[in-house]
C-alpha cells in the first residue's frame, strides 16, 4: 500500500512538473514528438489501470 501511495505520488508529480514547463515554455513537443507519444501513451495505461484497480476494489474475487 505504501508503493502504490508513493508510485502515484511520482506519477502525479510527473504530470505537475511537465504542465508547469510546457506552460512556462521551458518545453515543447515541438522538438520532442516522440516524447509526445510516449506521454500520451502514459495516461491512457494510467486511466487503464485505475479503472483495473476500480473493478477489482468493486468486484472482488468469491472466495468459495
Amino acid at each position: 500500500s505504501r508503493y502504490l501511495v508513493i508510485f502515484l505520488g511520482t506519477l502525479i508529480f510527473f504530470q505537475i512538473a511537465l504542465t508547469c514547463l510546457i506552460g512556462s515554455g521551458h518545453f515543447s513537443f515541438k522538438d520532442n514528438a516522440t516524447f509526445l507519444y510516449i506521454v500520451a501513451g502514459e495516461n491512457f495505461l494510467q486511466i487503464v489501470g485505475m479503472c483495473y484497480i476500480v473493478v477489482q476494489f468493486l468486484f472482488p474475487k468469491r472466495s468459495d
